[in-house]
């Protein structure tokens, strides 16, 4: 049987020392303590391993590229809550696009409209403070729900009355079925109000349906993803179901479905809205099923999406002073808008969103950004493994287009807004195509940097599988329960783990050893061995005695 690993020589170890000591000392918690462990090879490890290098960074998100009132709000929310930028602008994104896919849709050509509605999403865990920057920038279509709910209780209550002295006039009526009076008694019956409420709170696929039986524009912000895209077990049937029901709203409806809670929905027009935050884990476990996290993501194809670098660590407490000026600005001017404008509705009580088309030179430009896209997603190109998200680019950045220049419009106006209502507001121009073409090409990279298997250094990625290969080494010695402390030595490692090239395993051991992940450590017969740091070991078990 082949020798695939060496364990700890004791030999220099005193009596002070001993393996009954050193794992009686772990299993009281002293292993892990403030105190150097008992064994000497294990004095001065590190508590706080640093995470093996990241993928490649991501570039700056482009904010300055954001319309004014736009990129001092992001700026001012993301400073205040310490969020990446790019996490604070798809909370902003997201309430513009809240308010502007009531009332207009987006036209590239003579053949190409759409919805001017956005899906954001952000794969960041629980603690990065996405509920915090999502209360900024969706206050005041909160207290629009608040105030509209109020106002259909009211309106409920009076739709009731109003039906029970309907009921009672028609009383006189019954038996004359054919009688001309009955014919328009029935015409008169009052009509229930509609309810206007934007936010969905429950964000289950029936909940979602339900609500769209109600009013047919709506938004979905949540920070547990998992909840939405088929809940937390996340069957594949269930995540099929929720995502084929996202895709029909990206583009607007129709929307038809029989399901126990809804019952049958049936709506043509449908307009939805997401800001959703995700787990890694919980993306890893889609794409698990999708088959490679490319094709995970090509899942979430019409999805803006980013995987902005954790601040968890570095923000230390400090006294602010209120909502920054800049951010009730911002919702002082979606309030406006809401306020200033009514949805409208055809006869058959469909949506009805007048369509805002591009001048000339906003054209030019988003057709320019349309061919240069569309040259890079050819086979070999830097597209072509996330095709299915750089396919809907170019009417990304048509729909982003649309929120900037409706909000940037409404922002400067300080009369009536009605000269720039729906049906009378001027075209896109090129300065909000300009903008959103940068945001949507830097979403692009985000994308390909999330997904691409090169998106890190080979030495990372090695240094990676040779952490894992470590850990199932220990595992297979007894975990938890191993009774001497477990280190191969590099020659053993070579000879039976996963990287055969000894260039590149040097370079990983390398890597473990710069992150305090490992050591290097001298053995018997001045053999090079590796020590994987017992704080690794814990955090990838949990194990509470270890604590």
């Amino acid at each position: 049987m082949t020798k695939t690993g060496t364990a700890f020589d004791e030999a220099s170890a005193g009596p002070e020392n001993s393996t009954h000591d050193r794992v009686k000392g772990a299993k009281s918690g002293l292993f892990f303590d403030s105190e150097s462990p008992p064994d000497p090879r294990f004095k001065d490890w590190e508590p706080n391993p640093s995470e093996i290098a990241a993928q490649v960074a991501s570039e700056d998100f482009p904010v300055q590229e954001l319309p004014t009132p736009i990129c001092e709000a992001v700026e001012a929310a993301a400073d205040l809550v310490r969020v990446p930028k790019e996490m604070a602008a798809a909370s902003a994104f997201t309430a513009i696009s809240t308010a502007v896919q009531l009332f207009f849709s987006v036209r590239r050509d003579a053949h190409l409209v759409g919805p001017c509605s956005l899906f954001m999403l952000t794969v960041a865990d629980p603690s990065e403070r996405k509920t915090t920057v999502d209360k900024l920038f969706m206050k005041s279509l909160r207290d629009y729900d608040m105030r509209k709910k109020a106002e259909y209780k009211a309106e409920l209550k009076r739709y009731k009355a109003q039906h029970k002295n309907w009921e009672e006039a028609g009383k006189d009526l019954k038996g004359k079925q054919h009688e001309p009076a009955v014919l328009t008694y029935y015409e008169t019956e009052p009509e229930p109000p509609r309810p206007r409420a934007l936010l969905i709170e429950q964000a289950t696929t029936e909940a979602i349906r339900a609500a769209f039986q109600d009013f047919p524009a709506h938004t979905i912000t949540s920070n547990e993803g998992g909840n939405v895209f088929g809940g937390h077990s996340m069957q594949i049937d269930r995540l099929q179901d929720a995502l084929a029901t996202f895709n029909k709203l990206w583009d607007g409806g129709p929307l038809k479905a029989t399901t126990k809670t809804a019952g049958t929905v049936d709506i043509d027009v449908a307009h939805l809205t997401m800001g959703i935050m995700l787990q890694p884990a919980v993306l890893e476990q889609l794409a698990g099923k999708a088959g490679g996290l490319a094709k995970g993501i090509g899942f979430f194809a019409r999805f803006l999406v980013a995987q902005p670098e954790s601040l968890v660590g570095g923000r230390l407490y400090r006294n602010n002073a209120g909502t920054p000026e800049a951010v009730t600005k911002f919702n002082a001017t979606l309030l406006r808008m809401l306020d200033s404008w009514e949805p409208k509705f055809d006869k058959f009580g469909r949506l009805t969103t007048p369509e805002l088309s591009f001048d000339e030179s906003a054209m030019l430009k988003w057709v320019n950004f349309h061919d240069n896209i569309e040259l890079k997603m050819g086979r070999g190109k830097s597209y072509h493994e996330i095709r299915e998200v750089a396919g809907k680019a170019a009417e990304q950045v048509a729909r982003l287009a649309c929120c900037f220049h409706v909000f940037r419009l409404v922002h400067g106006h300080t009369g009536d807004l009605s000269q720039i209502a729906p049906g009378s507001a001027p075209r896109i121009d090129r300065d909000s195509v300009v903008a959103a073409c940068a945001v949507v090409g830097w979403y692009l990279e985000e994308a390909l940097r999330v997904t691409s298997d090169q998106a890190e250094p080979q030495e990372v990625h090695d240094a990676r599988a040779l952490e894992l290969y470590l850990v199932r080494l220990w595992e297979g010695r007894g975990g938890t329960n191993v009774r001497i402390p477990y280190a191969p030595t590099v020659r053993d490692v070579y000879r039976n783990g996963p990287l055969r090239d000894k260039k590149r395993l040097n370079s990983a051991v390398d890597v473990l050893v710069e992150c305090e992940r490992a050591k290097k450590i001298t053995g018997a017969r001045n053999s090079v061995q590796i020590a994987l740091s017992p704080y690794v070991l814990r955090d990838v078990y949990d194990v509470p005695q270890w604590r």
